[in-house]
């Protein structure tokens, strides 16, 4: 079958699915290693795809029968014989150790990478450009220089001011930066780069659109304010009051205020409804004004009221959708003046952002087949293969497109994982309707209706846990329904349509949710008392055999995870989350930063305050007397205790490379000796920034400043701690017992915060293009954007089913859920979906003081295998001594000398000079020979080849040495003896019998340190079992022979 999608629910062994196929590939041919891309979303998967591929080619090719070689063996039956997948195992294992580089496991984002690079030359891109990952760098950058500008550009100032003004009317934040960040981040999505494309409008033709949205606005408030006005007006004249009116406030006059507060639900007014149509009387019949009051209504009132509702069925769409265009509109001119400053910064640091990489490629490959593709990249594709299909972008589709018609034109393999009901990426540009019916729809032909299986076995949870969910979401989807502005579910539908799974991982497992009662939903206490029970539940399950790292907590936003921490912490019970593994979390780390400042900047009063504070801290020295002291009697970092080390040589040191810098500090302090991984990573990141160019305490510091937050450690998954994640980052991801503390998320965004962007813009606005919107269910749902509404509010809600999904399939063994009791029955939140829908798939209720409890299953003993713990092995950091005794640069004196012209590095050179060409004789007769090598090869000129000559046979006239350059003995020249867990290398070995004569040449001044090494080759000899060992050192200049004797 040439294209394959499976369909894998959660826990369905997906991984173990596309290792098989990725293996089986194998097995037919090894040598297409090297043809098969496969492309997942994580550096994680990447890792664990490839660790897997190849420990299970190493097994089945050392004759291991696994699971995975049971089940080839009989897939490929009819063409190998268990042998020869044996041996094609061991092959393919061989051909991709030996070939690593082209194992062609990579996320989807390095890959593309890598494609963008290939075409630098045709898209014109420098070919030294780097990819920047960091873009909220690049936006904090281009915002700085949108500020810069506003002195001198006038336009962009008055927009700046526009925009801050209509946030504050609004009731958005008066933070203009965080809401112009928050909004710049629409930059980087695959949504804007599209709407935006082809976008020229500048901001004369901005100004021009804004002023017809504001002249349609003001007509329509006219018009409607002007009726009203009339109708009271009209009671004025008359002598009448409203409450000589049926109902008074209450009845159909009340229309006729709404008008003048221009509220638009007149139409859904009912008395005033009823009294239009006559099914009510104008006036109140205790008034003595009855007559007169219905004369007016009947006549005046009636015709006011039926213009004002004409009004509102003709104009109220085009008045809600020009205040909602006009909302954001100068947000959209901000964005464009943005994207300006981030091209600027692109061509000012050669780099390419991350998120560039996906429409660059689109334009460029929807032009190009692929053999032009594969030839530029230099890699020829057979096979592909893509995980986590349903997190895959439009962008990212097209660009892969071209490559997966080639490889099924050619009836290759193409194999495509998902899962619909795990997309929860859609705010990254993730589309589930891809994996939906888009491909299906797109590949056509190529999409027969067998390429479609359903991983359909949980291999994951128990019993409990997948009836749960089966029972559950089998309900949940339709239940959305009640919701009023979901009031289509078929995407939900088709979304959980093979939802149930068949259980494959054993019987037990248990399943609780606990209702707190509360005063409303936003009641603290109830979350205190979740808090409370959690702790106690992670104590009653450690004594049922659970450990810490069995353990995980879901939380829907990060701000719940401080109520969690802070309980732990004074409970003492270790736990893991990404805050706590910031950098900034240890002091040591905070300690070395501000060493830095220090010093950078030196004697500030406050950072001095703070640097002693921490070194107190460090060392367990109580902080009240460095506080206490006032303004003048300040303490010294000498009265502090600093390392007088430090205070002596803070000058030198601050010339070192930056690594160098902060290792000599670590050793100054003592701080090498506490193994912490947190000063292990700092080392680690001042690495790379040094290598990327930000080797000076400055550049570091300013980089530091922007990125330190987001520096963390990493840990080992089996480290005994409880861990806590959001939900968004627990994907993938599985533990035996997994706690919401806190389930009771809405189900739709938040409409005061919440926004998003439409290419569906009524006609007389085209020209924008693509717009952002609030989500505004009353302004939206009476415009031309209802369907956009609905769309949206569809989607999002499908986001949340799929989060809910994701979280209540984690666990292995156990489940854990929490939320408030609702006061009403509603269908905003996801709590009060589950308290109508549990009792209905069977789960037991059960009522107590503080809490009602539904639960299905058995809260007993662990039942799955123990989970292997680290034990924790301390790294110890890098500098266990100075740099400075570690590495000694040598300089290359000998062309130094040849450089001078003075008449002692004359002598050096030429001494130099004799060294070398002695090294290169055996016997005496070979002079002439080495001489002209050495000129030949430019070693040597003529004069110093006259110079070398006339010194050596010099030399060769002593009776002594002109022996040791004869043929009565074997010559060994520089070669090398080991001896004592050394290597040692005289400069010429002479050997005869037992006997053995070592000689070497010096060009410097006699020294003892030339004795002893001497010294040292004798003796080694020796150790070789020599008899007669002598030295001898030969100083070339002046020409001195010494013998050196075993003491």
């Amino acid at each position: 079958m040439a294209l394959t999608v499976y369909k894998s629910s959660a826990g369905s062994g997906k991984t173990f699915t596309l290792v098989k196929e990725y293996v089986k590939l194998l097995i037919k041919r090894p040598q297409d290693f090297k043809h098969i891309l496969a492309i997942t979303f994580t550096n994680k998967a990447t890792e664990e795809m490839k660790t897997r591929i190849l420990k299970a080619l190493e097994e089945m090719g050392a004759g291991k029968e696994t699971q995975l070689f049971k089940i080839l063996a009989t897939e490929l039956a009819a063409e190998l014989t268990p042998l020869n997948i044996q041996q094609r195992a061991e092959e393919a294992y061989d051909l991709i150790i030996h070939n690593y580089g082209r194992f062609e496991v990579s996320t989807i984002d390095s890959f593309f990478s890598r494609v963008l690079k290939s075409f630098a030359r045709e898209l014109d891109l420098p070919l030294s450009y780097e990819v920047e990952m960091n873009t909220s760098m690049a936006l904090q950058e281009a915002m700085n220089e949108l500020f810069k500008s506003l002195d001198d550009n006038k336009e962009v100032r008055q927009w700046l001011t526009q925009y801050a003004k209509e946030q504050i009317e609004s009731d958005k934040s008066w933070n203009v930066d965080q809401q112009i960040e928050k909004l710049g981040k629409n930059l980087f999505t695959e949504s804007f780069q599209d709407g935006f494309s082809g976008l020229n409008l500048s901001f004369d033709e901005l100004k021009t659109i804004i002023e017809s949205l504001r002249s349609d606005i003001k007509s329509f408030e006219s018009a409607y304010k002007s009726i009203g006005n009339q109708a009271l007006d009209a009671l004025e004249k008359n002598g009448l009051v409203i409450t000589d009116f049926h109902y008074g406030t209450g009845g159909a006059m009340a229309a006729f205020n709404a008008m003048l507060k221009l509220q638009m639900d007149i139409d859904e007014k009912k008395r005033f409804l009823q009294t239009l149509n006559g099914d009510m009387p104008w006036g109140a019949k205790k008034s003595s004004n009855f007559d007169e009051a219905n004369a007016l209504g009947e006549n005046l009132l009636h015709q006011l009221g039926t213009e004002a509702l004409d009004l509102i069925e003709n104009k109220l769409f085009d008045y809600n959708s020009a205040k909602a265009i006009l909302k954001n509109v100068y947000a959209f001119g901000l964005l464009e003046e943005l994207n300006k400053y981030l091209k600027e910064y692109r061509d000012e640091h050669n780099v390419m952002l991350i998120s560039d990489t996906n429409i660059i490629l689109k334009d460029i490959l929807e032009q190009a087949d692929a053999p032009f593709i594969f030839e530029k990249l230099g890699s020829f594709y057979k096979h592909i293969m893509i995980d986590e299909f349903q997190d895959t972008s439009n962008f990212q589709w097209n660009n892969l497109k071209p490559l997966i018609i080639n490889a099924l034109s050619e009836d290759n393999e193409v194999l495509i994982v998902g899962d619909v009901k795990q997309s929860i990426y859609r705010f990254r540009g993730g589309n589930m309707r891809l994996l939906l019916s888009q491909v299906k729809e797109e590949l056509g032909a190529f999409y027969p209706k067998e390429a479609d299986q359903v991983l359909n076995d949980n291999w994951r949870s128990l019993s409990s846990i997948v009836n749960f969910n089966n029972n559950l979401f089998g309900k949940l989807p339709e239940a959305f329904g009640k919701n009023e502005s979901l009031h289509d579910t078929t995407l939900f539908t088709q979304a959980y349509e093979n939802h149930e799974q068949q259980i494959q991982g054993g019987e037990g497992g248990y399943v609780q949710m606990r209702y707190y009662s509360s005063s409303d939903e936003e009641d603290e206490n109830w979350q205190a008392q979740s808090v409370k029970d959690l702790l106690i539940q992670i104590r009653e399950n450690q004594q049922k055999g659970f450990s810490l790292s069995d353990m995980l907590i879901l939380v829907n936003r990060n701000k719940e995870i401080s109520d969690i921490a802070t309980a732990f912490l004074s409970e003492k019970i270790p736990f893991i989350n990404g805050e706590s593994l910031k950098l900034q979390q240890s002091e040591s780390v905070l300690f070395v930063l501000e060493l830095l400042r220090y010093l950078q900047s030196g004697k500030d009063e406050v950072l001095m305050l703070n640097l002693i504070s921490l070194f107190f801290r460090l060392n367990d020295i109580p902080e009240q007397a460095v506080m206490l002291r006032g303004k003048g009697e300040r303490m010294t970092l000498e009265e502090a205790g600093f390392p007088q080390e430090f205070l002596t040589r803070q000058y030198e040191i601050k010339q070192y490379a930056l690594f160098d810098l902060v290792s000599e500090l670590l050793l100054m302090f003592d701080i090498e000796k506490k193994a912490d991984v947190y000063l292990q990573q700092l080392l680690d990141v001042i690495l790379e920034q040094s290598q990327r160019g930000a080797n000076s305490i400055n550049t570091f510091l300013e980089w530091w400043d922007k990125e330190g937050d987001n520096q963390t450690v990493a840990t080992s998954e089996k480290t005994n701690a409880i861990r806590i994640l959001t939900i968004h980052k627990s994907k993938g991801l599985e533990s035996p017992i997994v706690f919401i503390p806190f389930t009771n998320w809405d189900i739709l965004p938040n409409a005061n915060t919440h926004q998003f962007w439409t290419k569906n813009i009524p006609e007389q606005y085209q020209s924008l293009q693509y717009i952002p919107l609030d989500f505004s269910k009353s302004t939206l749902l009476k415009s031309h954007f209802q369907e956009d509404y609905y769309t949206e509010a569809t989607e999002s809600a499908l986001d949340i089913l799929n989060k809910t999904y994701v979280a209540f399939t984690r666990p292995r063994e156990k489940l854990y859920l929490a939320g408030p009791m609702p006061k009403k029955a509603g269908s905003s939140r996801i709590h009060e979906f589950l308290l109508d829908l549990l009792p209905e798939i069977g789960l037991l209720c059960q009522e107590e003081s503080t809490f009602t409890q539904f639960s299905l299953g058995t809260d007993g003993q662990k039942i799955g295998s123990g989970e292997e713990i680290d034990a924790s092995v301390a790294i110890g950091i890098y500098p266990q001594v100075s740099f400075l005794n570690q590495l000694t640069i040598r300089n290359d004196s000998e062309r130094f000398f040849m450089l001078q012209e003075t008449e002692e590095a004359q002598n050096i050179s030429l001494g130099n000079q004799v060294h070398e060409v002695l090294s290169a004789i055996r016997v005496k007769e070979d002079l002439e020979m080495v001489l002209r090598q050495f000129l030949q090869a430019g070693e040597l000129d003529y004069n110093a080849i006259a110079l070398v000559k006339d010194r050596i046979l010099r030399l060769f006239e002593d009776p002594k040495i002109s022996v040791w350059f004869s043929d009565d003995y074997e010559v060994f020249n520089e070669r090398e003896i080991w001896f004592e867990g050394k290597a040692h290398k005289p400069d010429r070995l002479l050997i005869k019998g037992k006997e053995a004569v070592i000689i070497d040449y010096k060009k410097e001044k006699e020294s003892p340190a030339h004795h002893e090494q001497v010294k040292r080759y004798m003796n080694a000899m020796k150790a070789l079992g020599f008899e007669q060992v002598s030295g001898h050192l030969i100083y070339v200049e002046p020409v001195i022979v010494k013998e050196v004797t075993l003491s």
